[in-house]
């Protein structure tokens, strides 16, 4: 299977990575690297989504969404899953969860999940914690790359390196040999080089300058580029390990992660000075203060130690304490001492010494470095891969947890891909209100034909159910688990037709006529059609008719299942004879005076308005005689 990513896409990935390298990530599922390009939410989302595709065979739903309410359904149960995710990169590849309507994705998904619910159930919340407190490293910042100078004086080599290093990698062409002068003072300088380099004997001859032959391995020549690459990347190692040592999972093999993590500190370790101008600098001011010390303790007075001070340098009191001062510091260091100048008072830094010790000093240090280095690429140069395991460890181990908090409570629906099954909810919650902490009543409702018809009470919960039973479907075709049991037939699409909440229109009503002419039209296609009062959208005398007959056509015509909520219950009841009528029940009014209602849908029965009820509480809470003349009125 192939992977179509949009052009522009593709563009900005080949900028930063080859051909194999993009399908080595796609392979791995591996997209923390896309995190620093210019990818926008789509273009991520969509290559996310197509690497999923072609990495486990499958197609996504992309025609079942048909409505805006449907859509904010799917934000809200992914925002809800995303809020708990500690890694950026997690929160972005939870798009992997849309909806489709293969099986065997959807089963692959179920297991994913029952595998986070086992994992998280295992841990208190205190080492939850602990856990995405561990998950939240950042990539270490390295030194700068400007320590070391290369050149080079073939054209073959300057283009094949150059648009490779970083920009503060100083890379440079020497096309004559006397504009070697440019470099020669540098502490360092690696020289690329072939058999058919000009200036490689007369190069060789400075102390400053290493030869390196140039190779087609880019980490071969630079050796510091690819133990940066580790050593950026060392406190994810470190989290790695400690979070398997809390998990006690084994998917990596981490005794060679420890040895590598413990021969990258080893190497910047090194890289520090046996002393530099600072230390020198420190003990210096040693001296002083011995000297000092000494010419205190001479029982000398001011005038005295002004004609000293004056008098010709040899045979001083001041040249025997510089001597002794001298003598002293040796026996501390020996080599350190040799950049003093004990000649005159105050005591100063041989400075032309100093300079070239730094130079020395640091060529040595570089060229000790950089063997350093070479060792360890020749010696791991086969395990780069580690570090994307590292990362898809933690990034595994986020989505775990937050797979495994987000459905702890849940079960994984049943799925069906029979076109002659419809739905079936047994004690299921709606996940955006248990998520929202409200206490919601377990509904219980199923469906047995193409056209039901559901009545009832104002503020009863119709809308709910119709948001519920959307909600139950996404999550099924999602791979995820709902709060209850539930039965679910897959659908090419869901269309949802939300309640006006003003003035409609004529264009309106022709619209919602339009998509029902097109359900019609429809031969192949299973579809599922919610519609919350959509008489609303024309006049009252017209709408039943309008419906009715709608709802005729349309089932006669396609495999379209219909949902409908209304409150024309008896007037469809009487035209509408395939069709099933549930009602939601305003049963009473308890002692508050308050209206009792049945959330859960009765089949087969016409719910009772609530007007009745609302009269009745109006004439026992008020003494208005109108209240008490309307309810006797709507009683009889």
């Amino acid at each position: 299977m192939t992977i179509e990513i949009s052009p522009k896409c593709k563009e900005i990935l080949k900028e930063k990575f080859t051909n194999k390298e993009i399908e080595e990530n796609i392979n791995l599922l591996y997209f923390s690297p896309l995190e620093n390009l210019a990818l926008d939410q789509k273009q991520f989302t969509d290559f996310i989504k197509r690497s999923y595709e072609k990495r486990y065979n499958f197609e996504y739903a992309k025609e079942l969404n048909q409505s805006t309410q449907v859509k904010k359904i799917q934000k809200e149960i992914l925002d809800s899953i995303r809020k708990r995710a500690t890694l950026n990169i997690t929160k972005k590849t939870l798009q992997q969860f849309h909806p489709t309507k293969d099986l065997n994705e959807i089963q692959r998904r179920q297991s994913l999940i029952q595998k986070a619910k086992h994992f998280f159930l295992q841990f208190s919340p205190e080492k939850v914690d602990l856990i995405r407190e561990k998950l939240q490293q950042e990539e270490r910042k390295t030194n700068p790359l400007n320590d070391v100078i290369y050149l080079c004086d073939e054209d073959e080599i300057f283009k094949a390196v150059k648009n490779k290093i970083p920009a503060d990698f100083p890379l440079f062409m020497l096309p004559q040999m006397h504009q070697f002068r440019k470099y020669q003072d540098a502490s360092h300088i690696r020289y690329l080089y072939t058999v058919d380099s000009k200036f490689a004997s007369e190069l060789e001859q400075h102390s400053n300058v290493e030869a390196v032959a140039f190779q087609k391995s880019f980490f071969a020549m630079f050796p510091e580029l690819f133990i940066k690459e580790f050593e950026k990347n060392l406190s994810f190692f470190q989290a790695a390990a400690q979070i398997a040592e809390l998990t006690n999972t084994k998917s990596i093999d981490f005794d060679e992660l420890k040895e590598i993590t413990g021969a990258i500190t080893e190497i910047i370790l090194s890289e520090k000075q046996e002393f530099d101008e600072e230390t020198l600098e420190l003990f210096l001011a040693e001296a002083q203060e011995i000297f000092e010390h000494k010419l205190a303790s001479c029982n000398i007075n001011g005038m005295d130690l002004l004609k000293i001070l004056q008098a010709p340098r040899s045979n001083t009191l001041i040249d025997k304490h510089l001597l002794e001062t001298e003598i002293e510091m040796r026996k501390k260091n020996e080599e350190m001492v040799s950049f003093l100048d004990f000649s005159a008072y105050p005591l100063v830094l041989k400075k032309d010494k100093v300079e070239l010790l730094r130079k020395e000093k640091e060529s040595s240090s570089l060229k000790r470095h950089y063997a350093q280095l070479d060792k360890f690429h020749l010696q791991n140069k086969e395990k780069l891969i580690l570090i994307k395991q590292v990362k898809l460890f933690l990034e595994e181990i986020d989505l775990l947890l937050t797979l495994g908090q987000s459905f702890a409570r849940h079960n994984p629906p049943k799925v069906t891909n029979n076109k002659k099954q419809f739905f079936n909810l047994k004690n299921i919650k709606s996940r955006s209100l248990t998520e929202s902490n409200i206490d919601v009543v377990p509904i219980n409702y199923h469906l047995d034909r193409a056209q039901t018809i559901i009545t009832g009470a104002n503020s009863g919960g119709k809308t709910s159910l119709l948001n519920l039973i959307t909600e139950t479907h996404l999550l099924a075709m999602m791979g995820l688990f709902v709060e209850g049991e539930a039965e679910i037939a897959l659908y090419d699409e869901i269309h949802y037709f939300k309640k006006s909440s003003g003035t409609v229109g004529c264009g309106a009503f022709e619209t919602t006529l339009r998509s029902f002419a097109a359900f019609g039209e429809n031969k192949t296609k299973r579809i599922l059609l919610l519609a919350d009062e959509i008489e609303s959208i024309t006049e009252p005398g017209a709408a039943s008719k309008i419906l009715s007959a709608t709802l005729s056509w349309i089932t006669k015509q396609s495999p379209v299942d219909i949902v409908l909520v209304t409150h024309l219950g008896e007037e469809l009841a009487k035209e509408c004879k395939e069709a099933r009528i549930d009602g939601i029940e305003a049963e009473r009014l308890n002692e508050k005076l308050e209206l009792v209602v049945n959330r859960n849908p009765k089949i087969n029965v016409l719910a009772k308005s609530t007007p009745q009820l609302i009269v009745e509480r109006l004439a026992k809470k008020y003494t208005s005689p109108y209240f008490s003349y309307l309810l006797k009125e709507m009683r009889t």
